[in-house]
């Protein structure tokens, strides 16, 4: 008995489904990857610029610091050569920043590249300031300079330099210091002037006495020239112990009226040759 069989065969549409659907699945996989891929670079990517904008941001925000900052910054390599100079820094040496920058430390006065090489050699910061004198262009200046750095794998990176221009502190103390001396002065003045006052006064009533004593003595005359100058000395003198005393004490202010118009006349007739040397029309109405 023979088997007619009518139809196709589903063996081969098996086989080929199955491709079709482990293509797919391979393909679905690659656009998985792909896709998680796009989006990893693409968040990182986006992340990147984020970072850059906010580098750039804080570099934009600590250049306006430091250019604005009251003491002038120098960052120098570790090799000599500096890297970054603000513009305080320039100021108080006198220079132009494009004469500093990517120079050797050499062209900075003296001082500040001994000090720098003193603290690199001993890897010692010098916090507490160190002052000198440094004189550019005719103008002196006391400049303080203190010393920090900038670690990497604990060497050291950058030095950096903070420069301070301390001249009118320094001058405010040399003022304070003479008004200090001034003033001991003036009360060793006092002092000294009162002491000297006291026996003053007891010569000239000796003087007084001995006058008195000889005004009706024959030797009057004969003692009247000498005790006429014991007299006017000691009055010399004690006139020299009331100017001591007014240089001890502070001069009280008077105050008075005065007439303008003769005021403003004299001052006119005092620098009337410097008014027309200098063609000044001096007007006092």
């Amino acid at each position: 008995i023979g088997l007619l069989r009518l139809g196709l065969s589903m063996q081969n549409y098996v086989l080929m489904d199955r491709k079709v659907k482990r293509r797919m699945v391979i393909f679905g996989i690659l656009l998985l990857v792909m896709g998680v891929t796009l989006m990893s670079f693409y968040l990182s990517n986006r992340n990147r610029q984020i970072l850059r904008k906010g580098f750039i941001r804080l570099q934009q925000y600590t250049n306006i610091i430091l250019e604005n900052m009251g003491s002038g910054v120098i960052t120098v390599e570790n090799n000599g050569i500096i890297q970054l100079a603000n513009k305080q820094a320039a100021v108080i040496l006198n220079k132009n920043k494009n004469d500093i920058m990517g120079y050797s430390v050499d062209v900075l006065p003296e001082e500040v590249g001994r000090i720098y090489k003193k603290s690199i050699t001993e890897k010692r910061e010098i916090l507490h300031p160190y002052s000198f004198w440094y004189k550019n262009n005719g103008t002196a200046k006391q400049i303080s300079l203190r010393t920090t750095f900038l670690m990497k794998d604990s060497s050291i990176e950058n030095c950096i330099l903070i420069l301070d221009d301390t001249t009118e502190q320094a001058r405010l103390e040399e003022q304070l210091r003479r008004q200090e001396k001034l003033t001991a002065m003036g009360k060793l003045a006092s002092r000294v002037a009162h002491e000297i006052r006291n026996p003053l006064n007891s010569m000239g009533l000796i003087v007084q006495n001995l006058v008195r004593k000889f005004s009706h003595s024959e030797e009057l005359d004969k003692y009247s020239k000498n005790l006429n100058i014991v007299e006017k000395e000691i009055y010399r003198i004690n006139d020299i112990v009331d100017e001591f005393i007014k240089f001890a004490r502070p001069a009280k202010i008077h105050k008075e009226p005065i007439d303008f118009n003769l005021f403003f006349s004299e001052i006119e007739t005092l620098f009337h040759s410097k008014f027309e040397e200098n063609q000044i029309r001096f007007n006092a109405d």
